[in-house]
């Protein structure tokens, strides 16, 4: 068995795989679909099952971890790796050559150091258990605007297209590399998040950032490096270029 130092000791290596998805909601669900049709060897974790994938992830090439819960980033100056996880209390380290974090929090792209702003916010009295309505936005090579969905602002880097255009920038979090984002937490505005949160976006969001993920541990690329013609090809193929 290999091991890695991490966290103070030698963790043992789980497993290798080609893209690790983090959070099985829409983004997510459909990040781990898209990649594994894509041919890459993906791995799913989300410590509370998942309510966009109850069930049949196997039977779409996706293999999951049960019972683990992700504990930090595996990180190599400001490449992320993979992350740390603990399973039936023992720490492990699961590798990746791409890591999507599609958790509405973010929590690995934070502790891997991407940068950003709190949510707005404020208790309204005692309702335990719950969760924020409005999540971290990252800061990435792009932020969408509010002002961009309403103009309809066409960019050349697109990665979603729809109502809408959301560029590459959006999913790729500034100043680290190797992780790619998707879903709620992705580098936006206060007030585009009221309209990209929606599902529907987010299991777009997925299936592109997906087939990024692919393509980059294919082609051994990070993800700012990909060709733009190469990766709009192939979503187009996918049919991710309709106007919807």
């Amino acid at each position: 068995m290999e091991f890695i130092r991490e966290l103070g000791q030698d963790l043992p290596i789980l497993r290798k795989v080609d893209v690790l998805v983090l959070g099985a909601g829409p983004a997510g669900a459909a990040a781990a679909a898209a990649a594994a049709a894509e041919g890459a060897e993906t791995l799913l974790l989300e410590h509370a099952g998942g309510a966009s994938a109850p069930d049949g992830p196997e039977c779409a090439g996706i293999a999951r971890l049960p019972d683990a819960a992700v504990c930090a980033p595996v990180m190599h100056g400001r490449l992320v790796r993979g992350v740390v996880v603990r399973r039936q209390g023992a720490l492990q380290a699961v590798l990746a050559g791409v890591t999507i974090d599609c958790t509405p929090q973010g929590t690995t792209a934070a502790c891997a150091g991407a940068e950003f702003i709190e949510a707005h916010g404020e208790s309204a009295g005692p309702a335990p258990p719950y969760g924020p309505r409005e999540v971290r936005h990252f800061r990435g090579a792009y932020t969408l605007t509010e002002r961009d969905i309403r103009t309809k602002r066409i960019f050349e880097d697109w990665a979603v297209k729809g109502d809408y255009m959301i560029p590459l920038g959006c999913f790729i979090p500034a100043e680290i590399d190797g992780l790619l984002l998707a879903g709620e937490n992705i580098s936006g505005t206060h007030e585009a998040y009221a309209v990209y949160r929606d599902p529907a976006v987010c299991v777009k969001m997925g299936v592109s950032v997906g087939i990024i993920a692919a393509i980059c541990a294919r082609e051994r690329l990070l993800p700012g490096k990909i060709p733009l013609d190469l990766l709009q090809d192939r979503l187009e193929a996918a049919g991710l270029a309709r106007c919807s």
